[in-house]
């Protein structure tokens, strides 16, 4: 009976730590969407900096995604989601990274910042780049025109052209900063032109 007993504890203690070897996630693979021209070292590193400061999420059952997701979005803003699943092996697991899609880009200097349909602006883009660009006539000093990448445009100019590409409103061609302002952008479109006053 002992014996019995002795035998299913071990099995038991065995299942147990079996299950806790596949959630821990010692090895994260990292897969990008189809196209992505960027490599996945970077996003490894980010993410074990993430394990190291949450010791505990590296236990698949306790990994907070959406606290992961922002994590990620912090030091790689075109980063739109994070997805996590098994992997073939033991201490490993998937982590599928999503990218931001651009709907539009604006250089400043050098610079360039990409906006996509959400409004969130971002300066490394993983996918290819965007029909519709920004023109700057507004002839002001470059130190003024810091002011064209504020969250506000940006959100502004990247909600716009996805609502009127999605909507049927007209195709965005261009944006234009006009002369003399940093407070109007005009989008050349196949339709009506929209001005942010």
């Amino acid at each position: 009976r002992w014996l019995a007993l002795g035998v299913f504890v071990a099995f038991s203690g065995a299942l147990v730590a079996m299950w806790l070897l596949d959630q821990f996630i010692l090895h994260p693979i990292v897969e990008l969407p189809t196209g992505t021209r960027v490599g996945a070292s970077s996003y490894t590193s980010t993410i074990n900096g993430y394990f190291l400061s949450h010791p505990l999420a590296r236990f698949r059952f306790a990994t907070d995604k959406p606290d992961l997701r922002a994590y990620m979005q912090q030091h790689h803003s075109e980063i739109a989601d994070v997805d996590l699943s098994d992997a073939d092996g033991l201490v490993r697991a998937k982590i599928r990274l999503e990218m931001r899609q651009p709907v539009a880009k604006w250089s400043l200097g050098d610079r360039t910042y990409y906006v996509d349909g959400s409004g969130v602006a971002f300066e490394m883009n993983p996918r290819a780049d965007p029909s519709v660009t920004g023109r700057d006539e507004s002839g002001l000093p470059l130190q003024s025109q810091q002011l064209v990448a504020s969250t506000k445009m940006m959100r502004f100019i990247g909600t716009t052209v996805d609502l009127m590409n999605q909507e049927g409103l007209g195709k965005v061609r261009e944006l234009v900063i006009p002369p003399a302002t940093l407070k109007e952008v005009d989008m050349m479109a196949c339709g009506p032109v929209l001005n942010d006053e």
